[in-house]
């Protein structure tokens, strides 16, 4: 082969990998790729005690035992450095292997009649905002 060719095609075959993984190659990446839901809560301060231990001892244990779950992270507003304070002071980080993963949780009976119970009636009306996010 001579190696001109061969030198170009190494070329185009790294240039269409690279083609075949930019997020616009793949409009639905976020069903088959890794994702993170940040969930920013605004629990009642008269149930903040009754919340971490919801949070440890029963949605936490639940959501681990899901498949595709990479974590979950619980984490206390410490500052504000720049932007807008949200309305509450906790955020619940879920990292999955896909948003189908994802969702399937959510549809799961550990999710709908256990786990997120526990957490919701300890929170503020309307005290949750959540935002999902793909992995690049």
């Amino acid at each position: 082969m001579d190696r001109r060719l061969c030198l170009k095609s190494v070329m185009i075959a790294g240039l269409a990998a690279r083609v075949a993984e930019s997020p616009a190659a793949a409009p639905n990446a976020a069903l088959h790729g890794n994702v993170q839901l940040h969930m920013d809560l605004d629990v009642d301060p008269a149930h903040d005690q009754e919340f971490l231990s919801n949070f440890h001892a029963s949605f936490a244990p639940m959501i681990r035992k899901h498949p595709g779950l990479q974590e979950v992270r619980l984490m206390r507003l410490q500052a504000v450095t720049t932007g807008t304070r949200p309305a509450g002071a906790y955020r619940i980080v879920l990292g999955f292997h896909s948003e189908k993963l994802w969702r399937d949780w959510v549809a799961s009976k550990d999710h709908q009649q256990r786990a997120w119970p526990a957490i919701e009636r300890t929170l503020r009306p309307h005290g949750v905002t959540a935002i999902l996010y793909a992995l690049i």
